[in-house]
């Protein structure tokens, strides 16, 4: 068996991606598509801090309990999950 590809197989293939341009509708690229819609929304990890001289991180995020931003742990080893500063702890300048 050849590990080369003919110039045959590699014609019929961009042949075949050309007529599939050709045929699928395209979307217009809008500025709306790009900022207002989910289309190219941006995966992120969120904003968490390392815990010094420990294996976890901590984040903050919304308290079901208290109904407001509580600081969490988390720690890598066990993937246990501990509330640290609860909302109502939380000192509001």
């Amino acid at each position: 068996m050849s590990a080369i590809i003919s110039t045959e197989k590699i014609g019929r293939f961009i042949f075949f991606q050309l007529i599939l341009l050709m045929v699928l509708p395209a979307r217009e690229l809008t500025l709306d598509a790009i900022f207002k819609e989910d289309q190219f929304k941006r995966a992120s990890l969120g904003s968490f801090k390392w815990v010094p001289e420990t294996d976890s991180y901590a984040f903050l995020s919304d308290d079901s309990i208290t109904g407001g931003k509580s600081l969490f742990q988390v720690d890598l080893l066990t993937g246990d999950t501990t509330g640290l500063v609860s909302s109502e702890n939380f000192i509001i300048p």
